[in-house]
């Protein structure tokens, strides 16, 4: 009996798993990317951080389908986020696995700071970009605030690196030049929004983690580094620390239902003398405002159960916001801090 059903099967879970999780919310840039899905010729994109002031994005089409295909992908797609954390040069990192990849293969590298407009770039085949950039002296892509950047590789998908709108968002561009691409095709649409500009005297920090509960004490060690580093009273502050520790926990506990591991964010900005928190995740819908108020009179143990977590943080915070965006939760908080 033939294991080729078997074969495919793999190929196809591979294939399926090769794909990032939701992008990031960020203020300064927004990603969208399409592929084929057929294991005759296996493609990806891919998006990853190797701080929080670079985001590295991906595209490729390797010249292999099938199970051997899909593995190579995988493999690919691991050494190429080990590689540009070691070197940080997509050059490099893309030259280091080329053993990796056969003759028609295409690939499309590009590490981009948030912080200066300024992308590194390297391509292979029929890699390719597109689109409103400029190159600098030394070959680098500069990006201009509101500029869309193509990033593709594979068969015509140069053909369908064109056209943007101020008016549709990353997602919507890309679904409609990714209808009907070729087997192996894959693109991805990168809208530069913008360095976040700070003013005289403020501060601002992302601090990421994944859905675990372990991972936040390690959050909330963060925030207080920045808390230190801005000179905030820690005792107004303390307040916000466990209303963040109770948020985290509850978004971990609850927001994800596949198993799988999920970024969260938690963006931070002080600014006159007042503290602005974010935590944001690709959960499921769940606007945590609509809780209602906890009811406290009567004895404890006649009293409902749920709603004290968020009747803490909203006794805490001056004022709190919830927004669903682009998929992603999105909880606000704000609180004077006093101070300049």
């Amino acid at each position: 009996m033939s294991d080729a059903p078997t074969e495919d099967a793999l190929a196809r879970s591979i294939n399926a798993e090769l794909l990032p999780q939701a992008f990031p919310f960020r203020r300064e840039v927004e990603f969208a990317g399409a592929r084929n899905l057929s294991i005759k010729r296996i493609s990806f994109y891919d998006d990853w951080w190797p701080d929080d002031g670079t985001v590295c994005f991906v595209a490729v089409s390797l010249s292999s389908g099938g199970l051997a295909g899909a593995m190579a992908a995988a493999s690919l797609r691991y050494l190429l986020r080990a590689a540009i954390g070691e070197c940080a040069d997509p050059g490099t990192a893309l030259a280091s696995c080329r053993h990796l990849v056969g003759p028609e293969t295409g690939a499309a590298i590009l590490a981009l700071d948030l912080r200066s407009g300024v992308a590194r770039t390297a391509s292979l085949g029929s890699g390719a970009f597109a689109g409103d950039a400029v190159r600098d002296a030394d070959g680098r892509i500069v990006l201009s605030d509101g500029a869309d950047l193509w990033i593709g590789a594979g068969p015509h998908a140069a053909d369908r690196m064109a056209g943007s709108s101020v008016d549709l968002s990353a997602a919507e561009i890309v679904e409609a030049a990714g209808a009907g691409l070729p087997p192996g095709a894959v693109l991805g649409l990168i809208r530069f929004k913008g360095k976040v500009r700070k003013t005289a005297g403020s501060a601002s920090e992302t601090i990421s983690l994944t859905n675990e509960n372990g991972r936040v004490a390690e959050a909330i060690a963060r925030m207080e580094k920045f808390r230190e580093a801005n000179g905030i009273d820690e005792h107004v502050f303390a307040g916000i620390d466990l209303a963040v520790d109770e948020i985290l926990t509850n978004v971990i506990s609850y927001a994800f239902r596949d198993g799988a591991r999920h970024r969260i964010d938690i963006e931070l900005d002080f600014s006159g003398g007042r503290l602005s928190v974010e935590v944001r995740d690709d959960g499921i819908p769940f606007n945590p405002l609509d809780i209602p108020p906890a009811k406290l009179d009567g004895e404890v143990g006649e009293r409902e159960v749920g709603g004290l977590g968020m009747h803490f943080v909203r006794n805490i915070a001056d004022e709190i916001t919830y927004r669903r965006e682009a998929n992603w939760n999105i909880l606000g908080l704000s609180k004077n801090m006093g101070g300049p």
